[in-house]
């Protein structure tokens, strides 16, 4: 962009489309899209301090400033699912100051998925079409751990739920599919290693 602005943008058959930003940012950023097209991303104000983001979403004409939680200075959009189901972060009066992994329905009210056991912080990086969403947070020794959130069961640790002699220490899902499978990364042997986990029911 002229002057060193940097807008989130499209590409459509090899055409590239300014999506623009959220009135009054400085910068902005697409980081996924659905089936339908709909684009989700961030749209950062000042980087301060503090820093002041809001996510959005761009719908295929209007691009919609998605709020934080209730006395917040920032969010992010991380995914989106095809039901328009978005997942991200955001801080707020009631969370310290830390991120919450949070969810944006498709009316675009938000909701605080919480924390793991112990921890301060969470983030969703992904959600399917059963709502299943995936990202990491950190537990009571402040070591990250990767973690699932649903409606039935809350937020759990992804390490809770694999076999325990597996040598694995999984430290953040990035993506989760419609059958369940969720990739990310995470530590065996002393080394990070990429990760796919699939259901067994």
């Amino acid at each position: 962009m002229p002057g060193g602005v940097v807008n989130a943008a499209r590409w459509t058959n090899n055409k590239i489309k300014n999506l623009g930003k959220l009135q009054g940012a400085i910068f902005s950023a697409g980081l996924a899209i659905n089936d339908n097209g709909y684009i989700v991303g961030e749209s950062v104000f000042t980087y301060g301090p503090p820093f002041v983001s809001h996510g959005f979403l761009w719908n295929g004409s209007v691009m919609k400033d998605l709020g934080t939680l209730p006395g917040g200075t920032t969010s992010m959009a991380n995914a989106i699912n095809s039901y328009g189901v978005i997942v991200g972060q955001s801080n707020g009066l009631l969370t310290a100051e830390h991120w919450h992994a949070v969810q944006w329905n498709a009316s675009g009210k938000i909701r605080d998925l919480g924390l793991l056991k112990g921890g301060t912080y969470s983030v969703a990086f992904g959600i399917n079409n059963s709502g299943a969403v995936v990202g990491y947070g950190n537990i009571a020794t402040n070591a990250p751990h990767a973690s699932i959130w649903t409606a039935a069961k809350g937020m759990q640790d992804l390490n809770s739920l694999i076999p325990q002699n597996s040598g694995w220490t999984l430290i953040n899902a990035n993506a989760i599919n419609n059958v369940g499978q969720i990739t990310g990364y995470g530590s065996i042997r002393g080394h990070n290693h990429a990760f796919v986990l699939t259901p067994v029911n």
